[in-house]
């Protein structure tokens, strides 16, 4: 009986052009997945990307850390953000990889249903450098994509969503040092015990470093789609014209740009002298292409 693939990711309505993108490369790279979104209206009525299955206005078990009061690039941090930890009580076993809605699969992932997870609740990369402050303990989960055995979170430590939830209402009060995000309760909950994933399962755009075996790319920070309150908006987007190939599910682009990207990544990729990655497109692409995401930019706010 073959292992049924879940992919899960959150979303309000600014985020779902990305939702769409998601969608489109899962169904490229994994036709026989599903793809799940905890999604948070925001009492706005908008349509929705279809062949996804949404969890509405998921209620959380407890206080947040943060609860929408406080921003990350002009955003409000909301529940949509800490809805990740709710996933062992929407799914009942097996594994669920989480990815943000910012994200795109670019290639084959079925390892993670099979992999030995050697008695870890969550597979996850691992980044020491990553700077979330998770109150002294260690803060190395790049928890924007991750692995999540549902079983094993139930079990782990009395129940690892009900753990968390009980650091957000206690610990985080008590400790000077923790990020407002739910990649610090994240870390501060697992406190280093989880597999480390290659990083090919989340290479963050903005150091323009793809490469092809990339297996999930990460557009943390600016968007290539234009959200209107984000502070980073007019920042350069890596790897902007690839999110748009999927986005539009055009395969020809899409093989075009995936087969431009280099087989190694260079040692000193992740430096800034690397960012600004542009593809060979002509002036009448650019031009459509700009086009489009005005088009999306419209659509996004309701014009």
């Amino acid at each position: 009986m073959a292992l049924k693939k879940i992919v899960i990711t959150s979303s309000t309505p600014e985020f779902l052009p990305g939702v769409q993108a998601l969608r489109n490369s899962l169904k490229l790279h994994h036709p026989d997945a599903e793809l799940w979104c905890f999604y948070y209206s925001k009492g706005q009525d908008v349509e929705l990307p279809t062949d996804v299955n949404y969890i509405h206005e998921a209620e959380h078990l407890g206080p947040l850390i943060d609860d929408g009061s406080n921003f990350r690039h002009g955003l409000p941090i909301g529940p949509d953000m800490y809805a990740r930890i709710l996933i062992p009580n929407y799914f009942e076993s097996g594994r669920i990889f989480y990815v943000d809605a910012d994200c795109l699969i670019l290639n084959d992932i079925s390892e993670l249903w099979t992999m030995d997870l050697q008695g870890y609740p969550t597979a996850c990369v691992y980044r020491p450098d990553i700077g979330w402050h998770a109150g002294g303990r260690q803060w190395t989960m790049a928890s924007g994509t991750f692995l999540c055995d549902v079983q094993a979170w139930k079990n782990y430590n009395g129940g690892l969503t009900e753990y968390m939830y009980n650091v957000m209402s206690h610990d985080a009060q008590k400790l000077k040092r923790f990020n407002l995000n739910v990649e610090s309760v994240m870390s501060y909950a697992h406190d280093g015990k989880f597999l480390h994933l290659d990083a090919a399962y989340q290479n963050l755009t903005y150091y323009g470093c793809l490469v092809k075996n990339d297996k999930v790319a990460h557009y943390a920070g600016p968007k290539p789609w234009l959200i209107e309150d984000h502070t980073d908006k007019k920042r350069t987007v890596n790897y902007r014209e690839l999110w748009l190939a999927y986005y539009d599910n055009d395969l020809e682009m899409i093989k075009r740009l995936s087969d431009e990207l280099p087989e190694t990544r260079a040692k000193n990729a992740m430096t800034k002298e690397n960012r600004g990655h542009r593809p060979h497109l002509s002036e009448r692409e650019v031009e459509q292409n700009n086009n489009r995401f005005l088009e999306i930019y419209s659509r996004v706010q309701g014009k």
